[in-house]
């Protein structure tokens, strides 16, 4: 349901001449979410083969796990918002604050292997989502010149409000990869990992630190965060490493045009958030079995060549490629999408309709300290964002075309 209020259509505001709208609206509903697949809670047969008596045999197995409490995500979202034009209708301005709490969430639970299966859809939990949106637009014209631009802003933070489960968070991903976990009381799928403290220079340095055992010269050194004075080989000390979710995003829209000819500019932006670029883990190990990234050559060697002092030695594979905060980057970056020139030609018998000639490109620059392709990448999404293997770099696409309209 919903509810508005358009303030100026009241006799009291009728003075003032320079507000041309103002809308106050609100507005409640709650949805469901019922995309869990056809008999998704029914246990299904499969074809498997086996040998019985020394005769090959076919024969069906159990190849999922039953749940019949299996049931519709649910959502209930409150919207304020408020709309405002002013000077002729020239400035414009927008604002919307939300907030939203899902509940019974769809989620892949991890099941013990000794079940037979490591994994079944259920209902988990329960995310808050809170925001506000924010919108600014302006047109206006300077002698045969028409300008307008328009830019807009989102803040969103999430926050999970409970989980079913043990000690009340859910771990997805592995050791060799990365983890992303989601707790109560914190944003979903934060990245866990070891802290990296550096690079064990002799074995001196390795004597006199927390014992990791098997370390030497050239190993990463981890931070100690149970505080028993032993790095466990496994989650006991990793540690909350990233955050995947940006601060905020925006875009801006700038335009003009003069005569015949139309110019539109197009920026996008993320800032401050966390990518754990997993291609170095699986190609900055050293260990001799994939492929390499050119920054290999300036890997650790010895206390006197040190490399560039961030990437360890080839003579080991522990305590290198592991979850760990070596390989998490801030991709906040800002995007030059598209950048389009049009002319539009004037009505003429012998020329078609609307004919508009336009050159445009896209993905024309990124800025960015991110050291992959693309900042703007999240290869596993839900409950593990945050992720990027190396995908596809984004083409930069020049073209030339033509609008005609019949």
């Amino acid at each position: 349901m919903s509810v508005g209020w358009r303030v100026s259509d009241e006799s009291f505001m009728s003075k003032l001449s320079w507000l041309n709208d103002l809308k106050l609206r609100a507005s409640w509903g709650e949805t469901g979410n019922n995309n869990i697949g056809n008999y998704s809670s029914l246990a299904f047969l499969n074809s498997s083969n086996y040998i019985l008596d020394n005769q090959f045999a076919s024969g069906v197995i159990i190849s999922s796990f039953a749940n019949s409490k299996l049931g519709w995500e649910k959502s209930k979202q409150t919207d304020i918002g408020i709309d405002i034009a002013v000077l002729d209708s020239k400035l414009t301005f927008t604002a919307d604050y939300y907030r939203k709490i899902t509940s019974d969430m769809l989620l892949s639970i991890q099941l013990p292997a000794i079940s037979g299966f490591t994994s079944s859809l259920g209902n988990v939990g329960e995310v808050q989502n809170t925001g506000l949106e924010l919108a600014l637009g302006y047109r206006t014209d300077i002698n045969a010149v028409n300008l307008w631009g328009n830019f807009n802003v989102s803040f969103n933070k999430n926050k999970v409000l409970a989980i079913r489960g043990e000690n009340d968070e859910l771990w997805a991903g592995d050791l060799y990869s990365n983890y992303n976990v989601s707790k109560v009381g914190r944003p979903i799928g934060m990245i866990y990992g070891f802290k990296t403290l550096g690079i064990f220079q002799n074995q001196e340095q390795i004597d006199k630190a927390p014992t990791q055992e098997g370390a030497i010269p050239g190993s990463f050194i981890y931070y100690d965060a149970s505080g028993d004075g032993v790095i466990e080989y496994d989650q006991t000390d990793m540690r909350e490493i990233g955050n995947p979710w940006p601060k905020f995003t925006w875009g801006l829209t700038l335009g003009a045009g003069y005569k015949n000819f139309d110019l539109t500019v197009l920026l996008l932006g993320a800032q401050k958030y966390d990518i754990f670029r997993q291609v170095e883990s699986s190609t900055m190990n050293m260990d001799g079995v994939f492929n390499v990234l050119t920054d290999s050559k300036d890997r650790w060697r010895s206390e006197q060549n040190p490399g560039k002092g961030y990437w360890p030695t080839t003579n080991f594979w522990k305590w290198e490629r592991e979850s760990n905060s070596r390989y998490v980057h801030d991709a906040s970056h800002t995007w030059v999408k598209d950048i389009t020139l049009g002319y539009t030609f004037p009505q003429r018998k012998w020329l078609p309709k609307g004919l508009r000639l336009y050159m445009s490109a896209d993905n024309l620059l990124l800025i960015t300290r991110y050291p992959g392709n693309n900042p703007d990448i999240d290869l596993r999404g839900g409950i593990n964002p945050g992720n990027d293997d190396e995908a596809y770099p984004v083409p930069r696409t020049f073209a030339i075309g033509a609008n005609i309209n019949f």
